[in-house]
């Protein structure tokens, strides 16, 4: 449950992130120097310390391996390019 909420949370934080990158962009078009908000700075760096936080309790408290766990966020790299791979190669007769 706790894992679902803080799941929920990072991506609620990156869609917002990220829509409010994207609308500054659009209002900014043509301007030489756009601004950021400081909120899309402040949401994409609580993400990663939300991650950071998470790791230190389950290292901490339940006494997992450090090695494991670092590995085991390693592994979401290879596994979206895997999926990347497999959508490109997958016939465009099985795609709905």
């Amino acid at each position: 449950m706790v894992g679902a909420i803080l799941g929920w949370f990072n991506f609620r934080w990156l869609r917002q992130g990220m829509n409010a990158l994207a609308a500054a962009s659009q209002t900014q078009a043509g301007v030489p120097k756009p601004r950021v908000p400081i909120g899309v700075y402040f949401r994409v760096l609580f993400r990663y310390a939300l991650i950071a936080i998470t790791v230190y309790v389950i290292f901490k408290l339940l006494k997992f391996p450090l090695v494991s766990m670092v590995v085991g966020l390693c592994a979401l790299g290879p596994a979206a390019i895997v999926a990347s791979v497999y959508e490109i190669a997958r016939p465009a007769t099985l795609r709905r």
